[in-house]
C-alpha cells in the first residue's frame, strides 16, 4: 500500500477558518481541473458520502467514499467504499502554525495490481500532491467571511 503524507503551511488563516474552507468539500471541482465531478451526500452534520470522478493519466478514476468531519480536532477523514481503487482511506488535518496553520494530508491507496505497483504508484503520487497543493493553495487564497457558527 503506497502512504502520501503532504504537510503546506498557510500563511495568515488561523486553523479554525482553514478547517471551515477545508469543510467545504464541494469546492474542490472549482480549485483543481483534475476533478471532473464531486456529488456529496450530507448524512448528518459530521457524515457525508461523497462520489469523484477524477481526471488520472489518459483516463478516469471513480469512488465513493465515507467523509467523517470533526470539527472539534479540525480532522475529516475518508475511507472508499466502492470504486476504483483496491483500497483508497486517509485524512486531512488543520493544526494551528506559527503565523497561520498547517494543512496535512495523508492518504494510503492501492490499485490491487501489484505487478503495475512501480509505474503507477508514482504516477498517482505525483497526481495527489499535485492537486492537493491546487486545493489548498486555492482554499488559502479565498476571500475572508464570517465563519460559520460565529458572529
Amino acid at each position: 500500500m503506497k502512504r502520501v503524507d503532504i504537510s503546506t503551511l498557510v500563511s495568515d488563516r488561523d486553523s479554525t477558518e482553514m478547517y471551515e474552507l477545508l469543510s467545504e468539500t464541494e469546492r474542490f471541482p472549482q480549485l483543481t481541473d483534475a476533478i471532473e465531478s464531486l456529488r456529496i451526500e450530507r448524512g448528518t452534520d459530521t457524515t457525508a458520502v461523497s462520489t469523484w470522478r477524477v481526471r488520472f493519466r489518459n483516463g478516469i478514476l471513480q469512488w465513493t467514499e465515507a467523509d467523517v468531519y470533526d470539527p472539534e480536532l479540525r480532522t475529516i477523514a475518508f475511507d472508499q467504499v466502492d470504486g476504483d481503487f483496491d483500497s483508497f482511506r486517509g485524512s486531512w488535518s488543520v493544526e494551528p502554525g506559527e503565523h497561520g496553520c498547517v494543512v496535512r494530508f495523508i492518504a494510503e491507496f492501492d490499485f490491487g495490481m501489484p505487478t503495475l505497483a512501480p509505474m503507477v504508484d508514482p504516477i498517482a503520487e505525483a497526481a495527489l500532491c499535485e492537486n492537493v497543493a491546487q486545493i489548498v493553495s486555492g482554499l488559502a487564497a479565498a476571500p475572508r467571511r464570517a465563519l460559520r457558527g460565529h458572529s
